[in-house]
């Protein structure tokens, strides 16, 4: 009995060393980069860039929507590979809002898959709007 709970400590030591880091899930999915729709234009009101770094220790997805508008920064509490060229993270805004988003990787590109409040309500499925069931851009990789 006790050989058997050795073992299974051991066990639960060795997964949690090997656990990867919210930071190393984001960057295996390749999303550690600047995103946009057009990368030559500036950011703008409607050509956001969209860039995961690590800031003071943390990760964050920062929106860049240029010089007239406050930069938004989303700091990534969790993320986790949810299906074949899927990844979801668990962000929260500097006004605490909770917020999960799945990617969806499109070749070279990334779509934002789905957004789900922590109220529940999905804006976003399936790639696309649920007001008008446009789909969303992919988007490019800056640098």
């Amino acid at each position: 009995m006790r050989r058997g709970l050795a073992l299974a400590a051991l066990a639960l030591i060795a997964g949690a060393a090997h656990a990867q880091t919210a930071e190393s899930v984001v960057a295996d999915f390749g999303l550690m980069a600047t995103w946009a729709s057009d990368c030559a234009k500036p950011p703008a009101k409607d050509n956001i860039h969209s860039r995961f770094e690590v800031r003071d220790g943390q990760l964050v997805n920062i929106h860049d929507a240029g010089p007239d508008f406050v930069e938004e920064v989303y700091t990534v509490r969790a993320a986790k590979p949810a299906g074949v060229d899927l990844l979801a993270i668990q962000t929260t805004s500097k006004a605490r809002k909770e917020t999960e988003i799945t990617f969806r990787r499109v070749g070279d590109k990334m779509q934002i898959w789905r957004v789900v409040g922590a109220d529940g309500f999905a804006p976003v499925n399936d790639g696309k709007y649920i007001v008008n069931d446009a789909p969303i851009q992919a988007l490019s990789r800056c640098k």
